[in-house]
C-alpha cells in the first residue's frame, strides 16, 4: 500500500494501545463559523477561535472557579504542567497516598502536593463542559508513538519519511491510549510558531464531543498566545487516519484522533 500525500490511510483495529505518559486567515465571526460547520473547527482561523473561547468561557472563568482553582490553572500553564503530567504518568492517573506505592524517586510529602495541585484542576474542569462538538489541535514529537525525535522527518529535512509513516498507520489506526494526565491541545491550528510544523513533525487533529469536560484557559494562562483548551485528564482516545500534509512547505503527519465517550 502506497501512503501519499492528501490520501487517508485507515486499518481498523481491536486492540488497545496503552501510551505511557502534551499565516494568519480572513477574520469571521464566530455565527459564520457555526454555521458553516457540524462540527466547530476553526482551522487557521485564530481571531475567531479566540472570540468563541472568551465567550464561551467567560462565565466559568468569571462565576464558577475559585480563587485556588484559578491559581492552579494558572500555575499549571505556567511550569507548573511538567511536574503534574509526570507525576500522573508514572501513576497511571492514580493520586497516591502511601510512600510504599509511589514510583521510585517520589517522597511522599511531594507526592501530597502533587495530589492537592490536581484535585485543584479537576474540580476546576469539572465545572466545565463543551457545548458543542470541536475539533482541536495538538502538535506531538514522535516519542508520542514511542520513536525517537526526528526520526519521522529527519533534522534539516522538511519532508516526511513515508515509509515510516504508513507503517505508523498501519501499526496504530484503530488503536486506542488512555490520556492519565491532562491534556492541552489549541483550538485553533498551530496558533504559535513556538509549537508549528517547523518543531514538530506530527500534528493531532481530535474530535471532542460535545459535555466534554475542558476549558478555554488562553486568558488566564501564561502563555495566551497557544490559545489553549485544557482537557481534563482520565479520558481514552483512538487514532482514527493518518495523512501527510503540507504545512507552506513543512510536511508533517496528521493524525486524526476521537475521544472515546464513556
Amino acid at each position: 500500500m502506497n501512503f501519499k500525500k492528501g490520501i487517508l490511510v485507515s486499518l481498523l483495529s481491536s486492540v488497545t494501545f496503552i501510551m505511557p505518559i502534551t499565516h494568519e486567515a480572513n477574520v469571521i465571526s464566530v455565527a459564520t463559523v457555526y454555521a458553516n460547520s457540524v462540527d466547530l473547527d476553526f482551522t487557521d482561523n485564530k481571531e475567531a477561535a479566540r472570540k468563541w473561547g472568551e465567550k464561551e468561557y467567560g462565565d466559568w472563568k468569571k462565576n464558577k472557579l475559585t480563587a485556588e482553582e484559578r491559581t492552579a490553572m494558572e500555575n499549571y500553564t505556567g511550569s507548573g504542567y511538567a511536574a503534574i503530567n509526570e507525576y500522573l504518568g508514572k501513576t497511571n492517573g492514580e493520586l497516591i497516598e502511601k510512600q510504599e506505592e509511589l514510583p521510585e524517586g517520589y517522597q511522599l510529602s511531594d507526592a501530597k502536593k502533587l495530589n492537592k495541585k490536581i484535585m485543584k484542576l479537576d474540580s476546576a474542569l469539572d465545572k466545565a463542559r463543551l457545548t458543542e462538538t470541536i475539533m482541536v489541535y495538538r502538535r506531538v514529537s514522535e516519542q508520542q508513538f514511542s520513536m525517537e525525535a526526528s526520526k519521522l522527518r529527519p533534522a534539516g529535512s522538511t519532508r516526511i519519511d513515508p515509509e515510516k509513516a504508513e507503517n505508523l498507520s498501519l501499526e496504530f489506526t484503530g488503536k486506542s491510549f488512555d490520556q492519565y494526565n491532562f491534556m492541552s491541545t489549541s483550538i485553533a491550528k498551530d496558533p504559535h510558531k513556538s509549537y508549528g510544523p517547523q518543531r514538530y513533525a506530527i500534528l493531532m487533529k481530535i474530535k471532542l464531543p460535545k459535555g466534554t469536560h475542558a476549558a478555554y484557559v488562553a486568558d488566564i494562562s501564561k502563555y495566551p498566545d497557544q490559545l489553549e483548551l485544557l482537557v481534563k485528564r482520565g479520558y481514552t482516545f483512538k487514532y482514527d487516519k493518518f495523512s501527510i500534509i503540507n504545512d507552506h512547505g513543512w510536511e508533517s503527519l496528521q493524525v486524526d484522533v476521537s475521544l472515546i465517550k464513556k
